[in-house]
């Protein structure tokens, strides 16, 4: 039987889908775990989803849900623990959630926020709040966070970097009614339908553009370097970088209208009115490939971590990258097994009939490159500053 998607989240390199039965289906990046679901408590159904990711694939994205009873569940990458859920205050309930860069975020029925996961720039200490104040909505960034209040002002903590925290002023008379904060920017919608960004702009990810005459906007989303925009049409609208094509909008069915947007980190995904998901950017790793949404559907193999304390991220930050076949070539291909290989025998591995794992005879279903391109420098830079921190805890 077919399922509907009633709600979508776009990671880092992962895209998510709430489908009308209450179960979660996840594609994209699997490095860490993210998009193997795991099993819900019995009779509990999933209310929200969100995908993280701190857009570098040498830590890893991370997923959240929160199911009827109030309850959290994440997995995925937990090198900040970001994937380790706190207890809550004794008898509260968590509202909603969203997962950012390397934190996690939930708010409380009492109107108050936990956050949890890194903090190294302060988006996980949340600021007392105006005496008084509740807090209506939350979204997790990069390194920072924002909240929106229930008197229509903004309050952002975290990293400052391009002024993405410094709130500006909005238009006399406005309130806010919806905020998202993406890499290094943020966005707030206000109660006449227009949007303010502030933050990086260096690829015009926070210049609002002009907007058909007539229309509002109705809901916004901030990805990494780029913006949607959904408007009261059913249309959608993105601007910024544009160099994957995650900022060009695909032509959507006839007849059909887009009722959810969210930005990952270089893709984007649209919800349609008939419960079918569009997605479009950079699919290096199938994120923006919308598998089929028929239940049930058997669940993968789960995947080795590349997280601390297994054998794989052990060797990676070692510098022991060596292909175990080739003995030669950099193992910059991880098989849905969790076992790693260069691309060539990758390849050579794949084309093979029912091909299967050579070392734990796993059948291949994906193959996820991770150190390629500007993740091979990113991977430097984070193995040393992973040390760092593993030698400061």
């Amino acid at each position: 039987m077919a399922r509907r998607a009633i709600q979508i989240s776009a990671g880092g390199e992962h895209s998510m889908a709430l489908l009308d039965d209450g179960s979660v289906r996840c594609w994209g990046s699997n490095t860490v775990g993210e998009s193997t679901v795991p099993a819900f408590p019995a009779g509990r159904r999933v209310t929200q989803i969100s995908a993280g990711g701190n857009h570098s694939m040498v830590f890893g994205n991370h997923s959240m849900v929160l199911l009827d009873d109030g309850s959290v569940t994440c997995w995925g990458s937990n090198i900040f623990r970001q994937s380790t859920v706190p207890a809550f205050p004794a008898g509260r309930r968590v509202t909603q959630i969203s997962a950012g860069g390397l934190h996690s975020m939930a708010l409380l029925d009492d109107g108050s926020v936990t956050c949890w996961g890194r903090n190294t720039y302060g988006e996980s200490s949340v600021p007392a709040f105006p005496a008084g104040r509740r807090v209506t909505q939350i979204s997790a960034g990069g390194n920072h966070s924002m909240a929106l209040l229930d008197d229509g002002s903004v309050i952002c903590w975290g990293s400052d970097d391009y002024g993405k925290r410094t709130v500006p002023a909005f238009p006399a008379g406005r309130r806010v009614t919806q905020i998202s904060a993406g890499g290094n920017h943020s966005m707030a919608l206000l109660d006449d339908g227009s949007v303010t960004c502030w933050g990086l702009n260096r690829s015009r990810q926070s210049t609002v553009p002009a907007f058909p005459a007539g229309r509002r906007v109705t809901q916004i989303s901030a990805g990494k370097s780029h913006s949607i925009a959904l408007l009261d049409d059913g249309s959608v609208r993105c601007w910024g970088l544009n160099d994957d094509g995650r900022s060009t909008v695909p032509v959507f069915p006839a007849g059909r209208v887009v009722t959810q947007i969210s930005a990952g980190n270089r893709h984007g995904m649209a919800l349609l009115d008939d419960g079918s998901v569009t997605c479009w950017g950079d699919n290096s790793f199938e994120q923006s490939t919308v598998p089929n949404f028929i239940a049930p559907i058997a669940a993968a193999p789960a995947p080795t971590p590349l997280v601390e304390d297994t054998p794989a991220y052990r060797e990676a930050l070692a510098g022991r990258l060596t292909c175990p076949i080739c003995l030669e070539r950099e193992r910059n291909t991880v098989l849905n097994c969790g076992h790693l290989f260069c691309a060539e025998d990758t390849t050579a591995i794949r084309a093979a009939p029912n091909p299967k794992c050579p070392l734990c005879q796993t059948p291949i279903t994906s193959a996820q490159r991770i150190f390629y391109g500007g993740y091979r420098q990113k991977y430097l830079k984070y193995k040393a500053k992973y040390l760092e921190l593993k030698n400061n805890l």
